[in-house]
């Protein structure tokens, strides 16, 4: 049986094949460069977070699962365009996140003051954008401690989809309840193992006196005056 790995790797490469390439083609011949793709991301999930707080969830869910087809995209034509960097791609993540976060505070917002307010829908969003970002955290924190941190659930791909299925089936509470079970990170796999650091056992080299003791020990004759004077 395949692992989730696997079989995420197998859904990538439909989506790229039969959306990805046409839809990055699309754009790149409309003149559209990789940060005004994120920018356009983040900017359709701002609209849909000011829905979601309004309970206007099926039109909420369509601009997030818009939105997230521009996150999506960005990175193809940085690619196709040969505009790839490492700047690019730290603000393509940390823009990721945002959009998230937003999204999810407009949930909150919605349960805070919304038709349906909810104490506890309140706190399940702040968890779940906790548990978002502590994901992405652990994963990057692994991977540049050299572990391999690209397996578990609950990853960006399959939490869009989750709050995208929430919102249009009019069930946010659902979405945001599995996100705050599931998506607090479990431990990444053991560090290997260093060897231990060669510590050079050094020979002591501490400077022992072993001169001889030269004291001056006086040994000269005692010349006392006896007076021998005859009486």
């Amino acid at each position: 049986m395949p692992d989730l790995q696997t079989v995420r790797y197998a859904v990538r490469g439909s989506i790229s094949k039969w959306f990805e390439r046409p839809a990055v083609s699309l754009l790149v011949a409309l003149k559209f460069t990789p940060s005004a793709a994120t920018f356009v991301g983040l900017f359709i999930a701002g609209i849909a977070a000011y829905f979601v707080s309004e309970g206007e969830f099926l039109l909420g869910g369509v601009l997030v699962l818009v939105g997230s087809v521009f996150d999506l995209l960005d990175g193809g034509i940085a690619r196709s365009t040969g505009r790839v960097s490492k700047r690019g791609a730290l603000m393509d993540s940390v823009f990721d996140r945002v959009a998230e976060v937003v999204v999810l505070l407009g949930l909150a917002i919605y349960y805070l003051s919304g038709a349906e307010e909810s104490d506890t829908g309140v706190v399940l969003a702040f968890v779940a954008v906790a548990g978002s970002l502590m994901v992405s955290y652990v994963r990057a924190r692994a991977e540049g401690l050299g572990v391999k941190g690209t397996a578990g659930f609950l990853t960006r791909p399959e939490r869009v989809v989750l709050m995208v299925v929430a919102l249009v089936a009019g069930y946010p509470m659902v979405g945001v309840w599995i996100l705050a079970l599931g998506a607090p990170p479990r431990a990444p796999p053991p560090l290997s193992r260093r060897p231990p650091r060669s510590t050079l056992s050094l020979p002591s080299h501490r400077a022992q006196s072993s001169l001889p003791s030269h004291r001056a020990q006086s040994s000269l004759p005692s010349h006392r005056a006896q007076s021998s004077l005859p009486s």
